[in-house]
């Protein structure tokens, strides 16, 4: 067995892009990067697998590049969290990365022709790439080109810019694996389309990203390549705790229009309440039921909330009723 095939035997290969890198690594003339964000002065259980890959690499003859993240490191944490990321110092991160190495050495050789680490601080930070997306990221909502009426109609129709002929040749399409294949919380997405636009979009998010934890990428290959039913099943799923919920609240006398595409629900609040979080909170008091303030995703949300289609038809029926004997939605 070669090492290409063992790899893949393991499950540590989803794909390629060339059949050239097989003979590389097999013949151990490959040169191979993995990245790590230098958030704090330790690596985690999550670096392992990473790690051990690297290893496995190097004992081949192959050439591993630790890559550190001293230019992303320094930009908003990526993984939904709602605070941003603390801004370190070039002296926390040079401290955080000579622990990393010390780690790392454990596992891997550094030295001449050996294993290098490299810091992509050293060529993002001189572009002011950081202050670009720091600065300027932060001014275009997405609830203002939402508004748009070629948007709008999208996302209600669930037009796929694919769909649309000779798109594939001038653009790519994002896709999420979150709802559709039951991966929330897993951060699994993926683009495609025209080629050229892949392949730059691949090298800038290079830069930006890092390895993600191999057991969740298998995860993620399992579901694309597996049966596809679970899509449908999924799909009726959410529909039906959508009809339950909105179609429910619309019979008490509270209209809320059906979600199109999507797991939240989105509702106006009764016209005497001052505030969207007067409302969440007075709704939470009298019913027990709890919904997140539209305020809470900018001024644009205000004046509504949003609620989220993650349990049965039977506990959205029993939201509405308490909903409904409160009177809140009436008084």
């Amino acid at each position: 067995m070669t090492l290409y095939e063992e790899l893949k035997a393991r499950g540590l290969v989803a794909q390629i892009t060339d059949e050239e890198i097989i003979d590389l690594i097999n013949n151990g003339k490959a040169t191979f990067y993995i990245g790590f964000d230098c958030t704090a002065d330790s690596l985690t259980a999550g670096h392992f697998l990473a790690l051990t890959l690297m290893k496995r690499l190097q004992l081949a003859g192959n050439k591993p590049i630790a890559l550190i993240g001293g230019g992303t490191t320094m930009i908003g944490d990526p993984s939904g969290r709602t605070d941003m990321r603390k801004m370190l110092t070039k002296e926390d991160i040079d401290y955080n990365a000579q622990c990393f190495k010390r780690q790392m050495e454990k596992f891997i050789e550094f030295g001449e022709g050996k294993a290098k680490m490299l810091n992509n601080a050293d060529w993002l930070l001189k572009l002011n790439y950081v202050e670009l997306l720091r600065e300027v990221g932060a001014c275009f909502s997405v609830n203002n080109m939402l508004r748009a009426k070629c948007y709008e109609q999208r996302m209600e129709k669930g037009l796929s810019f694919l769909s649309i002929p000779g798109a594939k040749e001038v653009g790519i399409e994002f896709n999420s694996l979150s709802k559709t294949y039951n991966l929330t919380g897993m951060r699994v997405s993926f683009a495609l389309g025209n080629r050229e636009v892949i392949s730059h979009f691949r090298a800038f998010r290079s830069q930006i990203d890092y390895g993600m934890f191999y057991p969740i990428m298998a995860g993620a290959a399992a579901a694309l390549n597996g049966p596809q039913d679970v899509v449908e099943s999924n799909r009726t799923g959410y529909m039906a705790r959508r009809d339950a919920l909105c179609g429910g609240l619309r019979s008490i006398g509270w209209n809320v229009p059906d979600a199109q595409g999507t797991m939240f629900v989105w509702a106006k609040i009764p016209e005497r309440f001052a505030s969207s979080v007067d409302f969440a909170i007075e709704l939470m008091e009298k019913t027990g039921v709890i919904v997140v303030p539209g305020s809470a995703f900018g001024a644009q949300g205000e004046g509504y909330v949003r609620m989220a289609l993650v349990v049965p038809p039977e506990r959205m029926a029993e939201a509405v009723r308490r909903i409904d004997e409160s009177g809140i939605v009436k008084e």
